[in-house]
């Protein structure tokens, strides 16, 4: 007999009475409701037969509505576990034999190999799997560590979901992720800025005038930006701004690099480092901290904590509404856009400056940007579609603040 699911199965959900005879009938203590279930028949595993259904039957008695398409994931776990021989309860040597890993790579096969399948459907199926040996572990029948471990999964930089080692990661198309603001967009977000708080308004410069990621930029010290980097020319940037673990910046990998900056930016972060306010509450932040340096984060909330990722995003928010309401339309961006602005302006500037170089561009843009692989690099190349470069690091950085944003960093 095959494997198949029956639908509409007529179940009683209940709080039942105690047996007390042992030949009693079954009864319920007050009044039950009926309510009809998918189940799985079929000529397999009888007692992995029992515990799903017993555990779809749990689902419906906690509310679960449609579960069809848990029984869809259940169905075509025992297919491919009966077409492999193997047995659900026990603990293989290697993990392709294993019932959760190895369903999970036969998922993965699915997606990438015969395009039959969906990454959210192959990830809700792996959640059902991983559901049911929680139950079992519950219920003492085995160990869970055995079939999958915990983790923790950071969503958008910031927020942090429960996840296990069977989740499948979602690959999107290299470009489609890169939503840059358009020149338009950057003109009305910077002038809108204008009125947000001053820890909003300078990390968002970090990240759309030098490149920044959010927690890099989070953590910028104001002492990098020494006097000596000045430029005594008529160049309106500051460059050899080193960043990195060893410079105090949370950079991603760990990895230091170099970044350039508008004068006009150092010039607003020192004026927000030495301004009345920031002095007091950096006071009141040493004195809590009983800190015995006097070096302090850059950016401090009015309540003498740092400035977080979360104060951020619900400033992000409070942006987005003030910028539908001034210009009728929606901000359609998160932050990480700001900093996918910075490299395709960058790459705009530096293909236009010269045909000669495409593979310095190419390597500057990656040293600046802080990526590691130069694929993600060439993502903004061809975003951009352009086939012209610079030899000139310093040319390219100034070209960059006079073509692109005229002076308004």
């Amino acid at each position: 007999m095959k494997i198949d699911i029956l639908y509409d199965v007529p179940v009683r959900l209940g709080e039942a009475s105690d047996l007390k005879p042992e030949l009693d009938n079954f009864s319920f203590n007050n009044s039950y409701t009926t309510a009809q279930i998918p189940i799985l028949i079929g000529d397999f595993h009888p007692v992995l037969r029992d515990r799903i259904n017993l555990f779809l039957l749990h689902k419906a008695s906690d509310g679960l509505k449609d579960l069809s398409s848990m029984a869809k994931a259940f169905k075509t776990w025992v297919v491919w576990l009966v077409d492999k021989k193997i047995d659900p309860f026990s603990v293989p040597r290697v993990k392709y034999k294993s019932p959760t890993y190895g369903f999970r790579q036969h998922l993965i096969e699915r997606i990438n190999e015969e395009k039959s399948l969906k990454t959210s459907t192959a990830n809700s199926y792996t959640l059902v799997i991983k559901g049911f040996y929680e139950t079992l572990y519950d219920d003492g029948i085995l160990d869970k560590s055995n079939f999958y471990r915990h983790k923790i999964s950071t969503i958008n930089g910031y927020r942090e979901l429960q996840s296990s080692d069977l989740a499948i990661r979602v690959n999107r198309p290299v470009d489609n992720n890169l939503t840059p603001l358009s020149h338009e967009t950057q003109l009305k977000a910077l002038n809108l800025l204008q009125g947000q708080t001053k820890n909003f308004q300078l990390v968002f410069k970090l990240m759309i005038f030098c490149g920044l990621r959010l927690s890099e930029a989070l953590s910028f010290p104001c002492r990098l930006i020494k006097e000596e980097l000045f430029p005594n020319d008529s160049s309106k940037i500051i460059k050899g701004i080193n960043i990195g673990p060893s410079h105090g910046v949370n950079t991603k990998f760990g990895a230091d690099r170099e970044l350039f900056m508008t004068v006009r930016l150092a010039h607003e972060i020192l004026d927000h480092e030495y301004s009345f306010n920031l002095s007091l509450i950096r006071e009141d932040y040493i004195e809590r901290k009983c800190l015995t340096s006097k070096i302090t984060p850059l950016f401090l909330n009015k309540s003498r904590k740092h400035y977080s990722k979360s104060a951020f995003y619900s400033a992000w928010a409070r942006f987005k509404s003030l910028y539908k309401k001034t210009y009728h339309h929606e901000f359609q961006h998160g932050p990480h856009d700001l900093r996918s602005t910075f490299a395709t302006n960058f790459v705009e500037v530096a293909l236009h400056s010269s045909p000669d170089s495409i593979d310095t561009c190419i390597e500057t843009v990656r040293l600046y940007m802080g990526h590691q692989s130069i694929e993600t690099t060439l993502k903004y190349i061809r975003f951009v579609n352009k086939r012209k470069t610079a030899n000139n690091v310093a040319e390219i950085m100034d070209r960059y603040i006079f073509d692109v944003f005229k002076e308004i960093a």
